[in-house]
């Protein structure tokens, strides 16, 4: 968490962009809202007795008959009654019914469309808008029921809660002088048409008694045969006296089913199924009708439990009405009328509030997004965490205006050096003695920190490579090799990346213009006369590729390797050797063994941990091990202040950044 906060913060841009996407959200929301009035009737639901003289006694309702009042609350919100209240004319030419929804941006209006809004739907669509904007809603602890309509328009809410009441309470009267039918005589006469089916159902069943009782002994036998296979064999006493038995219960099962499927009782299931005529002679035909039989018996069960349940409540209905003197039910009066309501909507604190929240939250999601997919290295600390060897500098990326910054610095005294070094790349940036910019200071402190890893006299020769193209190994490599010059030690800086070779470039020459490293493999030429030492530089000499070779990796010979390093290692104290990128070709593993300092370029933000690790583990299959690694192009967050911030370096500025397909396909000559 300690090394993951502080990524995030890095990613800053990312929740400010959040954040800002939600606030515009916000005001869009307010900006398209539109007003909300909410108009709220109230009724009362009240117990009316009526007793033997007619006379009618209210009394409170009993607040703890939920489901009654649940009841009323429906019927309040029914469609059928919103359909009612759409029919009315008084409804339909209120003005500002059909609400004009929230506002569109001039490019997205469609006039077709808001023409049509106006005009007032058949009642059957209107009563599905009314009952969108209708709520009801029970007081706790109350009879006060709440109708509220909420609309654009306060008058409408008005109007319109106001008649939701009204039908409501005259749909209920008229309901209750219509019930001429619930009657003593109505009731009755139903029940006695309950009590026939129920009686020829149990007649049907009562028919099925003799096969139901031969079905369950044919089971027992079965069950007892089924136990003896277990303990005898096929042909013993017992088993064949089992089978005897189940025989005989199959034979008496058949002629009582067959007897029972033939009586007109119930003569219409069988011959829906086929059965009517069948004999059942075979086993798979009594079995199919013994399944029938269990199935048909279940059914006429659960029909007469139904049936019997029935009957008994109009029995107990009939019994009500008989002896009961009064009739009671809930009554719903107008307790407090609609009036125009004040503005519910929106509330545009809580929009913004919302928006800019889920703004924020989500720019912070994606920044946690994107740094749990970052495979990529940062910081100094995750360099030296991912691979366990020390960050032996930190060099900051290096722009333009940097550049011209450092190589401002020149005095009178130098004016004559620069002046022969024109030709060089600006990026080599020792080339003018700037010891006052950082930049300079950087690559003393990578000097300093070679110088740590061991005895001077046993670590002259460091190898520096990358794990890709294009991390800036050749200007590591050259800028390190001008400090050891500088500090006055003898310097060889070799170029022994054959197939894209790029020190040549730093130092402003043509790749064919001088003999090279190609040549020392080939024995065409010695290590003097390959070094070139004219470079102004009196501790600096510089051996170039050469000529392009036709086939690099076969050069790279072990005897061949040896013999040039032996001489370099006695004729320099140190020799700086900028090889082929690990993961591109082989040929800086060939170099591994030889070298006693190997120095890994990583560019910030930029190589993946894979590749790094990729990279680490092929020098150690050559026998070899990472002393050190720089990490370049470095780029100091204002939030997050490193202990690496004095770091400092280059960026792109073109070199290395035009790898062909293939590595090493340069058409340079």
């Amino acid at each position: 968490m300690a090394e993951l906060l502080p990524r995030l913060v890095a990613r800053w841009p990312w929740v400010l962009l959040g954040l800002l996407i939600g606030m515009a959200f916000g005001f869009y929301q307010v900006w398209k809202s539109v007003p909300l009035f909410k108009s709220t009737s109230v009724v009362l639901v009240r117990d009316r007795s009526t007793d033997v003289l007619g006379q009618i006694d209210a009394v409170e309702f009993d607040v703890r008959n939920n489901q009654a009042m649940a009841t009323i609350s429906n019927g309040l919100t029914s469609l059928n009654l919103c359909e009612r209240v759409a029919s009315l004319p008084k409804v339909r030419s209120l003005e500002g019914l059909m609400p004009k929804g929230p506002k569109k941006l001039p490019f997205l209006e469609d006039p077709a469309e808001k023409s049509i809004i106006t005009e007032v739907p058949p009642p059957d669509h209107l009563a599905g808008l009314i009952r969108g904007w209708l709520a009801v809603s029970i007081r706790p602890e109350t009879r006060l029921i709440d109708v509220s309509v909420t609309h654009e328009d306060p008058n409408v809410a008005k109007v319109i809660a106001n008649q939701i009441v009204e039908q409501y309470i005259e749909t209920r009267t008229k309901s209750r002088t219509g019930e001429q039918k619930d009657t003593l005589e109505v009731v009755q006469a139903e029940a006695r048409v309950v009590q026939q089916e129920l009686q020829e159902a149990r007649n049907v069943l009562a028919g099925y008694a003799s096969p139901l009782s031969a079905e369950k002994a044919l089971a027992a036998a079965e069950a007892d045969l089924s136990r003896l296979g277990l303990r005898y064999g096929k042909m013993h006493p017992k088993m064949i006296e089992a089978e005897e038995r189940v025989r005989d219960a199959q034979e008496r099962f058949r002629s009582v089913l067959l007897r029972s499927i033939h009586n007109p009782v119930d003569v219409e299931y069988w011959e829906e199924r086929g059965l009517k005529e069948a004999a059942l002679s075979s086993i798979e035909e009594l079995n199919q009708a013994r399944d029938m039989l269990i199935a048909r018996n279940s059914v006429l069960a659960d029909e007469i439990n139904t049936i019997s349940a029935l009957y008994t409540s109009l029995l107990a209905r009939i019994k009500n009405l008989s002896f009961k003197t009064g009739n009671t039910e809930a009554e719903v009066t107008l307790e407090e009328p609609a009036r125009h309501g004040g503005q519910v909507a929106p509330d545009k604190q809580k929009l913004l509030f919302s928006a800019t929240f889920a703004g924020l939250f989500g720019g912070a999601f994606l920044a946690l997004v994107l740094q749990f997919f970052d495979n990529k290295i940062h910081e100094p600390d995750e360099l030296e965490n991912l691979l366990d060897a020390p960050v032996l500098a930190v060099v900051a990326e290096l722009d333009e205006k940097s550049l011209s910054q450092i190589h401002s610095s020149d005095t009178e005294s130098n004016q004559t050096r620069v002046l022969s070094h024109e030709s060089w790349a600006r990026h080599l940036i020792f080339r003018n003695e700037a010891s006052s910019s950082p930049f300079l200071e950087m690559f003393r402190v990578m000097r300093t920190s070679l110088g740590l890893l061991g005895p001077a006299d046993s670590k002259k020769i460091t190898v520096v490579s990358s794990a890709v193209p294009s991390e800036g190994k050749s200007f590591v490599a050259s800028n390190l090799a001008l400090s050891f010059a500088q500090q006055g030690l003898r310097t060889l800086l070799i170029d022994f990346d054959l197939r894209k070779p790029s020190i040549h470039k730093l130092f402003g020459r043509k790749r064919n213009d001088q003999i090279g490293l190609l040549d020392v493999l080939l024995k065409r030429a010695s290590v003097d006369q390959a070094t070139s030492s004219y470079l102004d530089e009196t501790n600096l000499s510089v051996m170039f590729s050469g000529a392009k070779a036709p086939n690099p990796g076969e050069l790279f010979e072990s005897s061949r390797l040896a013999a040039l390093f032996n001489e370099v290692f006695q004729k320099y104290d140190r020799v700086i050797v900028d090889s082929a990128p690990l993961l591109a070709v082989p040929d800086t593993r060939n170099l591994a063994p030889f070298c006693q300092n190997f120095v890994l370029v990583v560019k910030a933000n930029s190589t993946s941990r894979r590749l790094i690790k990729g990279a680490c583990r092929l020098v150690e299959a050559a026998g070899a091990s990472v002393s050190g690694t720089v990490l370049n192009s470095y780029r100091d967050s204002s939030f997050l202040k490193a202990k690496f911030k004095k770091g400092y370096g280059y960026g792109g500025y073109g070199y290395g950044s035009s790898y062909g397909t293939v590595y090493g396909d340069d058409s340079e000559d």
